[in-house]
């Protein structure tokens, strides 16, 4: 296809047990601009022979001709793109079965608009119940769109206030401008990716470089989670026996392949506390200092304050969540520790984050009074039987039922 309208990547690797679920959910939609490239990076099961099966002139199927690290497989990707929109899928995720009624009707009422950031749609794989308990749906969808400012999600990221999965990253729940692509390509030296972590770094890049983007509560991808996502496997810590030792070593495969390819954690987080605290914040300060293209001014008068709130944030997540699973005594103890360890970020968290936090609580305040009217508005769905729904297939059929009534 010469000038498709949009482009969607799906990079793979041994990705045969999910990728052909997300391959479907585009191609059974009769909507004939679009091209979808899967580049499996040679795995070793039979997905490369399983697509050539595949008769859809919109489908087209590529092999890089080395064994790439995950951002260098993204970055082959981009190269072949052709649409005018772009995104990444994931090989477990998928996309609804209204996704081009729906991008086309925001595409018609905002015409400037570079990136449209979607709300999550959750499907857990069976194989994540030890993270993710009996979850295996998660759905909501409200018809409501509006603009967001790129500058502000990141430091809203970088105090705790948003994930980094709200950015407007090149990757699932999110579809790029392909001259937007290419114009962070040309300020960043030809390539796109600097840092391991794509989808963050993506979002980060594309954040600071849109001059609109456009945030829409109503979802048109399934964020899928598999025992092979690489973020699933970071999450396993050496205590979960229950996991097989292919799973453990997703995550350090996916580091060693990275660091082979040059791409690396920002010195000044270092990997260490990157691994240990696994934080939003985290991902988005390593992203930005790695990120080429910012101006030397914005390093040398803010890079160092926007450091100390991220690993602020992190550590005092990070003693949170601990917290609720102590008693009093030991969270007293856990505490002093923390501030024998920390005792600067703790003052300086005392002064900038607990702000922060007031004004999310405020914020929540504000939304509940107006619950009642938003559930009325909202469709939501969420199911703990995997015996129901055992593929995103079966995930589809409910929301379709949910939208019909």
């Amino acid at each position: 296809m010469h000038n498709p309208k949009f482009t969607i990547l799906i990079p793979t690797r041994n990705g045969e047990k999910y990728v052909f679920s997300a391959i479907k959910s585009i191609l059974s939609q009769s909507y004939p601009f679009v091209e979808v490239i899967v580049s499996v990076n040679h795995s070793n099961d039979e997905t490369l022979l399983k697509l050539n099966q595949i008769l859809d002139k919109r489908l087209k199927v590529i092999v890089p001709p080395t064994s790439l690290s995950m951002a260098k497989h993204y970055e082959w990707c981009i190269k072949h793109a052709n649409g005018e929109w772009v995104t990444i899928l994931g090989d477990d995720d998928a996309v609804m079965p209204y996704f081009f009624d729906e991008i086309e009707m925001l595409l018609s009422e905002y015409s400037n608009i570079e990136a449209i950031s979607f709300k999550r749609a959750y499907y857990i794989w069976p194989g994540c119940e030890k993270l993710y308990g009996k979850l295996a749906i998660k759905f909501t969808a409200r018809k409501k769109n509006y603009l967001i400012n790129g500058k502000k999600i990141i430091l809203e990221n970088l105090i705790g206030l948003k994930d980094h999965f709200d950015l407007p990253q090149l990757y699932t729940n999110n579809i790029i401008k392909r001259s937007l692509i290419e114009k962070i390509l040309v300020t960043s030296g030809g390539n796109f990716y600097y840092e391991l972590t794509p989808d963050v770094y993506s979002g980060v890049v594309i954040a600071l470089n849109a001059h609109q983007i456009l945030r829409s509560e109503f979802p048109v991808f399934w964020t899928g989670t598999s025992p092979k996502s690489v973020g699933f496997s970071l999450s396993i810590t050496s205590n979960k026996k229950e996991y097989s030792a292919l799973q453990k070593t997703r995550g350090e495969e996916h580091l060693n392949m990275s660091k082979h390819d040059g791409l690396a954690i920002a010195d000044e987080v270092g990997k260490e506390f990157w691994e240990t605290y696994q934080a939003s914040s985290i991902y988005v300060i390593s992203a930005l200092i790695r990120y080429p293209a910012i101006l030397p001014s914005f390093i040398s008068k803010r890079l160092k304050l926007l450091i100390l709130l991220a690993k602020t944030e992190a550590i005092w997540r990070d003693l949170w969540k601990k917290m609720l699973f102590r008693g009093l005594y030991r969270n007293l103890s856990l505490i002093k520790k923390y501030m024998q360890n920390h005792m600067f970020i703790f003052i300086i968290f005392s002064i900038l984050i607990n702000i922060s936090f007031m004004a999310y609580f405020f914020k929540k305040i504000i939304s509940i009074c107006a619950i009642r009217t938003k559930l009325i508005k909202a469709k939501t769905f969420r199911s703990y039987s995997h015996i129901d729904f055992q593929t995103i297939e079966d995930a589809e059929k409910i929301v379709r039922m949910i939208l019909r009534g």
